[in-house]
């Protein structure tokens, strides 16, 4: 297990930028790269020194009664993927976030190698789909509530 220094965190960024429709990818940590008053809750670990090959990564952001735990990878090996999930010492209460279907069973092995019951786990599955700026220009809003021209339903940046 290998933790990232913060000043990588753009590197294994940039390697999901041709996979914009996963949660757990880009626009996770780029969230977090700019999120630096929550930069001591969040740790990235990858599997070895071939990071910048095969991207993947499990990050966990720790807060007050939890920890949200983001994974995964591009083109990894699963079962490395799995040892890592395993490896980390997870104290707190904590959830799967994002995942994505393939990675469904690495969640499972995790749950059973606790002896957790997988009766109460909830896989949700959530799609993202990206549409060029034209297409969504009908559905353009604005928050009435926030500043005048603040935009927050629907961004084309």
């Amino acid at each position: 297990m290998l933790e990232l220094v913060r000043d990588d965190w753009t590197l294994l960024r940039d390697l999901y930028r041709n996979d914009r429709t996963s949660l757990t990818g880009y626009d996770l940590i780029n969230n977090y790269i700019y999120w630096p008053d929550q930069a001591e809750y969040v740790k990235i670990y990858t599997t070895n020194d071939n990071w910048l090959e095969h991207g993947s990564f499990v990050l966990i952001h720790n807060s007050n009664d939890k920890a949200d735990v983001f994974f995964n990878t591009l083109n990894g090996s699963l079962l490395e993927l799995q040892a890592l999930l395993s490896s980390l010492k997870l104290n707190s209460r904590h959830w799967f976030c994002g995942y994505r279907h393939l990675l469904r069973n690495i969640v499972d092995k995790y749950c059973v190698e606790r002896c957790l019951k997988l009766k109460k786990l909830e896989h949700l599955e959530t799609f993202v789909y990206y549409l060029p700026q034209s297409a969504i220009q009908p559905f353009d809003c604005r928050y009435q509530f926030r500043s005048p021209g603040h935009q927050t339903c629907i961004s084309s940046g």
